[in-house]
């Protein structure tokens, strides 16, 4: 990640004396980085020696998965161990020197993803109803039904399914029939677009994800791939 080509030569000898250390402790590595890798599958390879992630895919997809050997200390001002911030660039020639007088300027990403137009998504009538269902049930009018994704399963990913009562400042909530379905944001670039839905078959009676994003889906339905 964040490989950038006017950090060619610095990640090169990064990685050079990272190898070199991990050889004296018996451990073996390419002598040359795989850089063209952007699957998050990479880092569940069993092949893979050592990467570097955001935080984010960390906490959400990873946790668990691959073992933390350490966290980047950039030693910037305001900026604690383990912790950065992001930089709002502009040119160098602009007279502006205060937020507030560029309530109105035009902002631009360097990212496309940044400013995509999320897909929406369905939270079908029979997924809504047992929702309902289990509210009654349990005597909680703050329950919600939160559907995430999470690395593992047969195909890479997997959807999981819980009931919650908070919803988190991220979270991307569809309501239907008085019943809400809840998101979080890095679930959310997978799922765009699914149909969240309740079946009762041969297979037993379950929330189920019908995913246009998979490429394939296990026999379960469970886990996914992109």
């Amino acid at each position: 990640m964040y490989d950038r080509p006017e950090l060619d030569d610095t990640i090169a000898q990064f990685w050079d004396l990272i190898r070199k250390n991990l050889y004296q402790k018996g451990i073996s590595s390419p002598i040359n980085l795989s850089q063209d890798a952007e699957d998050i599958n990479t880092w569940l390879d069993p092949n893979l020696v050592l990467s570097q992630t955001c935080g984010m895919p960390y906490r959400n997809i990873l946790h668990g998965k691959v073992q933390l050997v350490g966290t980047p200390i950039y030693d910037l001002p305001d900026c604690p161990p383990g912790h950065y911030f992001s930089v709002i660039v502009v040119r160098k020639d602009d007279p502006r020197s205060t937020l507030k007088e560029y309530s109105q300027a035009v902002l631009a990403y360097n990212m496309e993803i940044s400013t995509f137009e999320p897909i929406s998504m369905v939270f079908s009538d029979a997924a809504a109803a047992k929702v309902r269902g289990l509210i009654e049930e349990e005597e909680n009018e703050n329950l919600k039904l939160r559907v995430f994704v999470t690395g593992g399963g047969c195909s890479g990913f997997e959807y999981g399914f819980t009931f919650d009562e908070d919803v988190e400042e991220d979270d991307t909530q569809i309501e239907n029939s008085g019943v809400a379905l809840l998101i979080d944001a890095l679930s959310y670039q997978y799922l765009a677009g699914s149909v969240i839905d309740y079946k009762e078959d041969l297979q037993g009676s379950r929330f189920t994800v019908e995913n246009p994003n998979a490429s394939s889906t296990c026999g379960c339905g469970n886990s996914f791939s992109l």
